[in-house]
């Protein structure tokens, strides 16, 4: 079991119907995505969780989606990467990543979701989305770098290289003291 796992703890999985051949869609039904949306994904994952080993192919349909707030689509991200890694399902989404940049911030486009499917023409396939998942990303207002607790445990100069990138980022919020 890996840590992600954990956010299945909670959630009663619901039966998803199953046909030889046909993919599995996973359709939101609101067109605002919230914690309630996500809550109806891990619902369906956590059924299909127990197929794990057989190569599914699975559909989210997300549409004309508008996030609600940030950790939505960050947390959406991170499902994708968890099932992108652990299970040999081939994933599809269908989203209009042009209606997601709301007004309310641009964070989405740090997302690998997002940097997978923003060219024309592009498919939400698996080394692109880890690659894009994985790779360090700053913008003026988001920091996003993938640690993980091996590269934390193997190296130690990763904690003086990650503060070294952290520390000009922060620096800019950060107000002085003037004697």
């Amino acid at each position: 079991m890996n840590s992600f796992d954990l956010i299945y703890e909670k959630i009663t999985p619901k039966k998803v119907k199953l046909k030889q051949h046909k993919p599995v869609i996973i359709s939101v039904p609101d067109i605002n995505f919230t914690g309630d949306s996500l809550k109806f994904i891990l619902e369906r994952l956590k059924y299909l969780k127990n197929f794990k080993a057989i190569q599914l192919h699975v559909i989210f349909d997300l549409g004309k989606t508008n996030f609600s707030d940030k950790i939505t689509f960050l947390l959406l991200d991170i499902i994708f990467y968890d099932l992108f890694k652990t299970t040999r399902w081939m994933l599809d989404l269908k989203i209009n990543v042009e209606l997601c940049l709301g007004a309310f911030n641009s964070g989405i486009k740090t997302t690998a979701f997002y940097r997978t499917l923003e060219k024309p023409g592009a498919e939400f396939d698996r080394n692109t989305f880890i690659k894009e998942f994985e790779k360090f990303v700053t913008t003026e207002d988001t920091y996003r770098r993938y640690v993980t607790r091996e590269n934390l445990n193997k190296k130690v100069l990763y904690y003086q290289q990650l503060v070294q990138t952290l520390v000009p980022f922060f620096r800019k919020y950060m107000m002085t003291k003037t004697g």
